[in-house]
């Protein structure tokens, strides 16, 4: 509801707490950021669609910090899914997503996210690629100081999988 009514530029800040429910940033550059962490706050996509979504054009203004994301279910990024958008994604676990491609997180239609000190980890791809990451051909994510581990992929890339050139460290 938060996100709705917000307006580029806001700050939401999240109480500690499981949230069952399914994020779209709606293409607003805002800040959502939990109080206490991602051990602390999390967001479960109730295997209803992904759990957090950005799609609209979102820049590197939109930033998602300090949450556990799980539970999604998705074609494309069950967890995460960035669709000509490169927000910031800063300090959070995604885990125990499942979708064809990106289990963990999906970068396509020319994404470019930031992702720094994230855990993403027992992510599924079901049929595809990148259980834990996958990034197409016009898509180039940044992933610094980044966890990725137990991911299982049925086809290629368990823990990453890009068709493009993403930058690692």
């Amino acid at each position: 509801a938060a996100i709705n009514v917000a307006i580029s530029g806001d700050l939401i800040l999240v109480a500690p707490g499981l949230y069952v429910e399914n994020l779209d940033y709606l293409g607003k550059d805002i800040t959502v950021r939990s109080v206490n962490g991602p051990l602390a706050t999390i967001v479960n996509g109730s295997a209803s669609g992904t759990t957090v979504t950005f799609q609209s054009g979102e820049t590197g203004a939109a930033v998602l910090d300090g949450f556990a994301i799980n539970g999604g279910l998705a074609t494309p990024g069950g967890g995460v899914l960035l669709s000509n958008a490169s927000p910031s994604i800063v300090n959070c676990i995604i885990e125990n997503n499942s979708a064809i491609n990106g289990g963990g997180v999906a970068c396509i239609f020319g994404s470019a996210p930031n992702l720094t000190g994230c855990v993403i980890d027992t992510n599924q791809a079901t049929s595809g690629m990148g259980g834990g990451v996958f990034c197409d051909v016009s898509s180039s994510p940044v992933l610094l100081a980044c966890t990725i581990s137990n991911n299982t992929a049925s086809l290629f890339g368990g823990g990453l999988y890009c068709d493009s050139n993403p930058v690692l460290n």
